[in-house]
């Protein structure tokens, strides 16, 4: 099945405005799709910025972990706060023998996507050589996951940290990270995705021009590795860089939710 045609099965369905519902569509419409039609079918169901982003990461997650299986919404957590004074402490592990040769976690994770709903975390715990990724649930003991109030980027999409105190985890827990270099690059081309699918349903002047995009990105996600420096990712930067200038000067210009959050995707653009 094509992209498109995946699209186009999408019916008629009301905007959400609340995160929680959104996350119940795409587990009706999405969830047990192939991954690129997965992210093609949330854009669709998309009306807004902070679920295109919402749809595109999640497919980023699932391709860098492609042994993993999530229920619901995972959070790819590698962000911590390295300012020189009074930095929060990052994620560290610590060997546990007690605990059939398992690790003890403690640190702060700053930012976590869809804190308030994402049901599972796969983290970094280290640096440099000693570095590691791990898997956890969101109830697992030790594991305090906050939600700030909605800032200027993306609202609508909850937003916090992550705190681990004296978490024990099994050696099972542990993740392949072999495919995580690449989460930049695929995270760009998800959401590219995404946001080509959710104008192909909403800007229908311009579906000729999406379709050409879509099928790039299509071609692109066929790859195990994914990187900025393919001359196919630099073609459909370009693409869709351009189709967003247009957008925004002819289109969807005077739409709230569009001009308000539309950087999400110019600001993956290669400069």
């Amino acid at each position: 099945m094509s992209l498109v045609d995946a699209i186009a099965t999408v019916d008629s369905v009301d905007p959400v405005e609340r995160e929680i519902d959104f996350l119940a569509l795409w587990q009706r419409h999405c969830a047990k799709l192939p991954l690129i039609q997965m992210v093609a079918v949330g854009g669709a169901l998309a009306d807004r910025f902070a679920w295109i982003f919402a749809a595109g990461y999640q497919a980023a997650v699932r391709h860098c972990f492609p042994g993993l299986e999530f229920s619901g919404w995972a959070a790819f957590a590698v962000s911590e706060d390295n300012r020189a004074q009074d930095p929060i402490p990052g994620v560290a592990w610590a060997n546990n023998a007690e605990f059939e040769e398992g690790v003890v976690v403690n640190g702060t994770k700053t930012w976590i996507a869809a804190s308030g709903v994402a049901s599972d975390l796969v983290f970094s715990a280290g640096k440099g050589g000693d570095r590691r990724f791990f898997r956890i649930a969101r109830d697992h003991p030790g594991l305090v996951i906050e939600t700030r109030a909605p800032g200027r980027v993306l609202p609508d999409l909850s937003q916090g940290s992550a705190h681990f105190h004296d978490v024990r985890l099994a050696a099972t827990q542990e993740v392949d990270s072999r495919l995580v270099a690449g989460f930049g690059a695929s995270e760009v081309l998800y959401i590219y995705t995404a946001f080509l699918a959710s104008t192909w349903v909403r800007a229908e002047k311009e579906r000729k021009e999406v379709e050409v995009l879509l099928r790039q990105a299509e071609a692109i996600a066929g790859r195990e590795e994914i990187t900025r420096e393919d001359v196919d990712m630099a073609a459909l930067d370009e693409g869709v860089q351009a189709l967003l200038k247009h957008l925004r000067e002819f289109v969807f210009g005077g739409v709230d939710l569009w001009r308000r959050d539309y950087k999400l995707v110019a600001m993956y653009g290669r400069h």
